[in-house]
C-alpha cells in the first residue's frame, strides 16, 4: 500500500511537471520547473531530469516540434505504474504525439481526451484500458498513427476512421 501511494504521488507530480512544461519549455523562466523537478524522487526512466544541465525541452520524454510554440510530444513508455488514465493530458491542447505504451494505465479514457485535435500519433498499446470506443475518436482528424492493441476496449472503431 505504501509503495502504491508513493508511485501515485510520483506519477501525479510527473503529470504536473508535463503540464508546467508546456509553458516553461518555451520561455527562459525555467527555475520554477527545475525546483519542482528537484522535489521529485529520482527515477531511472527520466534520468535526464535529474543531475542534468540540459534545458527542460531536451529531457527524456519531452520533445519540441521545430520552433512552433506549444507543439510538443510526450512519451512515458514502459513506466511501471498501475493508475487510471491521467485526466490532465487533456490540457495539452497542441499535443501532436503521445506514446504511453506499456505504462500500466487502466480504466476508461475520459471523453475530453478525444478533443486533442492536433494529435498525429497516439499509442495507447499494452495497458489495461477499457470501455466502449467512442464516436468522438472521429474528432482526431490529423491522426496518422493510432495504436490500441493489448487493451480491453469494446465496440468498433467509428466508420469515419480511415484505416490503411
Amino acid at each position: 500500500m505504501i509503495k502504491s501511494n508513493a508511485r501515485l504521488k510520483v506519477f501525479h507530480a510527473l503529470i504536473l511537471l508535463f503540464f508546467c512544461f508546456v509553458h516553461l519549455c518555451f520561455s527562459d523562466d525555467t527555475s520554477s520547473l527545475m525546483a519542482l523537478r528537484n522535489s521529485l524522487l529520482e527515477r531511472k526512466d527520466v534520468s535526464t531530469w535529474f543531475g542534468s544541465t540540459m534545458r527542460p525541452c531536451n529531457w527524456t520524454g519531452i520533445m519540441r516540434e521545430s520552433f512552433v510554440v506549444h507543439q510538443i510530444s510526450l512519451s512515458c513508455t514502459s513506466s511501471p505504474l498501475s493508475l487510471p488514465f491521467p485526466e490532465s493530458l487533456k490540457e495539452f491542447k497542441s499535443l501532436k504525439h503521445l506514446s504511453v505504451r506499456h505504462c500500466g494505465f487502466n480504466g476508461r479514457i475520459y471523453s475530453d481526451f478525444w478533443t486533442l485535435e492536433h494529435l498525429e500519433t497516439l499509442d495507447l498499446s499494452d495497458n489495461r484500458l477499457s470501455g466502449l470506443l467512442p464516436l468522438a475518436i472521429s474528432n482526431l482528424k490529423k491522426l496518422k498513427v493510432f495504436v490500441l492493441n493489448s487493451n480491453n476496449f469494446s465496440g468498433n472503431l467509428p466508420p469515419t476512421i480511415v484505416l490503411d
